[in-house]
């Protein structure tokens, strides 16, 4: 049991979960009933938790991080190398699934992954910098495929992407302002901030979000309206968490991650 609570706490598999759930809700853009392409939707999850796999093994290769996710890493190398073969296997036979556009979307944004990993391999100045751009790939494999797919692109739905890059950033701060308090690793955004810094960049992202969802998405009578209830939701309650930052600093990964599963209450509301 042991084991298995360990895989599922520590492998980032949580990650690739949610970032399907991520992806569906911006399928949806803009009315809400949108057919789903369930092969990108697979190949996103694939392709997110081979990417955060990637990222941990070059973490542990040039020892950056002490935290118990990234011990976990280094104690399970051989088998997570085997588990990455076989999802990039998985990956490629997806591919034949695909349609066009997403085909050429996705080689693009692979050479730009590929680029990525070469600089942040090649260049150890730049590894300060990975916090800013690794959300900028995120950010642009889970809304991408919708917005290529889409019948139709509404100024919402690019004001939502906008507000969800935000949300992205406002979760990287935080982690930075909790790993850091804890002591758990340096290489974050305070190797650029201080924490008086972050925690004000995470009260201002959020502030921002419900900004924009007060002005644009205060109807709560369409789709475009309940995604953006949710992901400003999602960022006050980011906020609230400095307030409670010593009570959830112990566990502030599954508090924070455990939020960003709250987009599943789009297609119920």
């Amino acid at each position: 049991m042991k084991v298995i609570t360990n895989f599922l706490k520590y492998s980032s598999l949580h990650v690739a979960f949610i970032s399907g759930i991520h992806m569906l809700a911006f399928f949806n853009l803009p009315s809400g009933t949108a057919i789903t392409h369930w092969p990108t939707l697979l190949q996103v999850f694939i392709s997110t938790w081979i990417i955060y796999i990637v990222d941990r093994l070059l973490d542990n290769i040039y020892n950056e991080s002490t935290s118990p996710r990234h011990a976990y890493f280094e104690n399970n190398q051989y088998n997570f190398s085997l588990l990455l073969i076989g999802l990039i296997i998985i990956d490629v036979v997806l591919c034949f699934f695909q349609k066009a556009e997403i085909l050429i979307f996705g080689f693009f944004l692979g050479l730009i992954i590929v680029g990525y990993l070469f600089v942040l391999n090649k260049f150890k100045k730049v590894r300060s910098y990975k916090e800013f751009l690794m959300p900028l790939i995120f950010l642009t494999a889970i809304t991408g495929p919708g917005l290529i797919l889409s019948s139709s692109i509404n100024l919402s739905s690019w004001i939502l992407t906008f507000m969800y890059l935000l949300l992205i950033y406002q979760n990287i701060f935080a982690f930075s302002f909790f790993e850091t308090l804890n002591h758990e690793k340096e290489n974050n955004f305070t190797t650029i901030f201080d924490l008086n810094r972050i925690r004000k960049w995470i009260n201002y992202l959020g502030a921002f979000n419900i900004i924009l969802f007060g002005i644009l998405f205060l109807n709560f009578s369409t789709y475009p309206d309940k995604l953006a209830f949710i992901i400003t939701l999602i960022s006050f309650l980011y906020t609230l968490g400095l307030v409670f930052q010593h009570k959830i600093k112990t566990h502030f990964r599954e508090v924070f991650d455990g939020l960003l599963f709250l987009f599943i209450l789009v297609f119920f509301i």
